[in-house]
């Protein structure tokens, strides 16, 4: 008895069954996060990281480039009949990651013109650069220095080590170089229940006098 061999047309339509379906049973060989773009890292050297974006450093990681560019034109004076002042602004961030280590470099520019000023003057120039460093899942280094060339010369450079344990609380130290001094802050954010936490923060100031704390209540999705 002779036995049909199968033709292409029937090998082509079993493999066009069989691999899809295999496929759908089958573990992803890369998890769905490995597919998401990475969240633009913050580099605010003249401005402490809010319990936000501390968290995120710990739990999240960045590195997404970013460009701005603005440009307007508004009226200096109530009286004027159109713009009196051009105003540009340029601003860029770039950001390189090797393993643990997260490295952003920034630079912004801004300036103005108006009637009485017809030559374009600097308002600002920022250089910054900052680090961070995952030890491991709970902790993590921060670093990042500025300094604006702007109207008036400003630098500052700050380290904060990072602690956030298995219930999402967060402990931070942190010591910044200012121009009146050195100034240490400690802080934490602790969790009272999924959408409410207590944050608090003590800070001395900059002449190493009084210590300033800092206290606040936090509801996440009220109302829904």
């Amino acid at each position: 008895m002779n036995q049909r061999r199968p033709t292409a047309w029937t090998i082509l339509c079993a493999v066009s069954v069989l691999v899809p379906a295999a496929a759908a049973f089958a573990a992803p060989l890369l998890p769905s996060r490995a597919f998401q773009s990475p969240e633009t890292c913050t580099l605010e050297p003249f401005a402490d990281s809010t319990a936000e974006q501390r968290e995120q450093q710990v739990s999240r990681e960045c590195g997404r480039d970013r460009l701005q560019m603005r440009v307007a034109t508004p009226r200096v004076r109530p009286l004027d009949t159109g713009p009196s002042r051009v105003e540009l602004e340029v601003d860029q961030l770039v950001t390189l990651r090797a393993d643990d280590l997260t490295a952003s470099a920034r630079l912004g520019w801004a300036g103005s013109r108006q009637e009485d000023r017809p030559r374009l003057q600097t308002d600002r120039a920022l250089v910054a650069a900052g680090g961070l460093w995952r030890l491991d899942p709970q902790w993590a280094l921060a670093m990042k220095v500025g300094c604006d060339l702007g109207a008036g010369l400003r630098t500052r450079a700050t380290l904060s080590g990072l602690y956030r344990d298995e219930e999402r609380n967060l402990l931070f130290m942190q010591v910044s170089a200012e121009e009146a001094g050195v100034v240490p802050a400690v802080g934490l954010r602790w969790w009272l229940a999924p959408h409410a936490s207590i944050d608090l923060m003590a800070r001395r100031t900059s002449d190493g006098g009084a210590i300033e704390p800092r206290f606040a209540l936090q509801i996440l999705g009220f109302g829904r």
